[in-house]
C-alpha cells in the first residue's frame, strides 16, 4: 500500500517495458503535496532499447477508446515515456502500449501480443512488464499463413464516418461449377481472425476455412459463403457505441451485403443469411439480427457483452434495448460463453438476456440456445472449438 500524503495523494501506475533479459517489478511514489489533486494517475513505460515515441490507448475517452495513435506519451529520455492521466475514472479501465499502430504492440517474453492490461481502483499502483515491440523484435514469432479454399479480397472498403477496411469472401469448393446455384451466407465480424493465423490477432485463427471444407465434403452441411469483415482501430466505437454501431450496421447491410449480393451467387433470403462474432463482435451480431430480422435470420454470438461487466463503459447496456422491444424478432440466436476470467464476468449479462428472450415469448432450444463451457477462456481458440456446434444448430431445418 502507498502511505498517505498529508494534503492530497497521488495514485501511480507504472508500466516498465523490459528487454528479454530483464524482469521483475518496482513501484514508485512521488510527493505532490503542492498539487490540489485528490486523484491523479501517472502511466509510465520504459524500454531497454531506445524508441522515438510510444503511445498508450485504452477503454476510456482520454486514452482514445482504443485508437492506437491518439494518445502520445511524454518522452522523458531515450527509453522512458510518461503520460499523466488528468481525469482518473472512478471505475476500472483497460489499456495497451503501442508505437502508433496495432501492428506495433508491446509483446510478452514469448514474443506474443499481450491481452489488455487492466487498472482497477482497488489498488494504488500496478507494474506491467513487457518485453519488446511487435515491429522491432527481430525474433518475434511468425505464423505460417495460408487459407484452405478460395478467398477473394476486397481492399479498403469505405463508408461515411467509418475507417476503411478489408473484406474477405470465402467460397466453397465447386462454387464456379454451377452459375445458377445460390448459397447461404455468413457475415462474420473481426474477419482477420477467421481464416489465416498470419493475420489473426494472436496468431490463432478460427480455422473456419478448414472446418467448412471438411464439413461440406462430408455432407454435414450444405456449401455456403463466408464473409469476413475486418475490424479497425475504432472497433469498440463501431461495434457497441450507439452512433458508431448504427453507422457500422448500415455499412454492413447497405454497403458490404449489397456488394456481396451483386457480385456473388448468394441467397438473399433472411432465412439463408446469418451473422456472427465474438466478444463485442458477438454483441454486434446480436444487434444486427435483433434489429434487422428481415435481413439476418440468425446470429452466432460467442461471449457477447450485453452490458459492461467491469463498468469500463457503464452507459452501455443492450439489455434495455431488448427489454423495450415490443415483440421478439423472427431471427434465431446461438449464445455461447466460457467460464474463466472475463467469461465469468460476462455471464450475468448473458443470463439476463436469456431471461428477457423468454419473457418476449422466445422458446429455448428452438428460437435460441445457450451453450456454456465453464473451462473455456475468452479467446479465438475457445470460439473456434465451439463454432461448428453453433453453426450446425443455426442451420437446422427442423426447428
Amino acid at each position: 500500500m502507498m502511505p498517505g500524503i498529508s494534503h492530497s495523494f497521488r495514485k501511480s501506475l507504472y508500466a516498465f517495458l523490459l528487454g528479454s533479459f530483464m524482469s521483475g517489478m518496482c513501484a514508485a511514489q512521488a510527493d505532490y503535496d503542492s498539487l490540489d489533486l485528490t486523484r491523479r494517475i501517472d502511466l509510465m513505460v520504459k524500454s531497454e532499447a531506445p524508441i522515438d515515441q510510444v503511445y498508450i490507448t485504452g477503454s476510456i475517452e482520454e486514452l482514445g477508446f482504443w485508437n492506437p495513435s491518439t494518445t502520445r506519451m511524454n518522452r522523458l529520455n531515450d527509453s522512458t515515456f510518461q503520460y499523466v492521466l488528468q481525469s482518473a475514472p472512478t471505475e476500472a479501465f483497460e489499456y495497451k502500449f503501442t508505437l502508433g499502430t496495432w501492428e506495433q504492440e508491446a509483446l510478452d517474453k514469448r514474443g506474443m501480443k499481450y491481452p489488455n492490461f487492466r487498472f482497477s481502483t482497488d489498488v494504488l499502483s500496478v507494474t506491467d512488464s513487457v518485453f519488446g515491440w511487435s515491429s522491432t523484435l527481430p525474433d518475434s514469432p511468425s505464423f505460417v499463413g495460408g487459407v484452405t479454399g478460395e478467398v477473394v479480397y476486397h481492399k479498403d472498403l469505405m463508408a461515411p464516418g467509418l475507417l476503411p477496411r478489408d473484406v474477405l469472401i470465402w467460397l466453397p469448393a465447386g462454387y464456379h461449377e454451377d452459375s445458377e446455384r445460390r448459397y447461404p451466407v455468413l457475415y462474420m465480424h473481426d474477419g482477420q481472425n477467421l481464416f489465416d493465423p498470419a493475420t489473426s490477432y494472436t496468431g490463432v485463427d478460427w480455422q473456419i476455412d478448414e472446418s467448412l471444407t471438411a464439413w461440406i465434403a462430408e455432407g454435414i452441411i450444405e456449401p455456403m459463403i463466408v464473409v469476413g469483415i475486418h475490424n479497425t482501430p475504432e472497433r469498440s466505437m463501431e461495434y457497441i457505441d450507439e452512433k458508431g454501431s448504427e453507422m457500422y450496421q448500415d455499412f454492413v447491410i447497405h454497403g458490404i451485403k449489397a456488394l456481396v449480393d451483386s457480385l456473388y451467387q448468394t441467397s438473399n433470403a433472411a432465412a439463408q443469411t446469418f451473422t456472427g462474432g465474438s466478444s463485442a463482435g458477438a454483441t454486434l451480431a446480436f444487434m444486427l439480427a435483433w434489429q434487422h430480422p428481415d435481413v439476418f435470420g440468425g446470429a452466432l454470438c460467442f461471449s457477447p457483452a450485453f452490458n459492461d461487466p467491469d463498468s469500463i463503459n457503464p452507459t452501455f447496456n443492450y439489455l434495455d434495448d431488448i427489454r423495450l422491444t415490443p415483440s421478439a424478432p423472427t431471427a434465431r440466436f446461438y449464445l455461447y460463453n466460457g467460464g474463466v476470467g472475463l467469461e465469468d464476468r460476462l455471464q450475468a449479462g448473458i443470463d439476463a438476456a436469456v431471461d428477457l428472450l423468454e419473457q418476449k415469448g422466445m422458446t429455448p432450444q428452438q428460437d435460441f440456445i445457450l451453450h456454456r463451457d465453464k473451462d473455456a477462456e475468452h479467446n479465438e481458440a475457445a470460439w473456434s472449438q465451439d463454432f461448428g456446434f453453433g453453426l450446425m444448430w443455426l442451420l437446422r431445418k427442423d426447428c
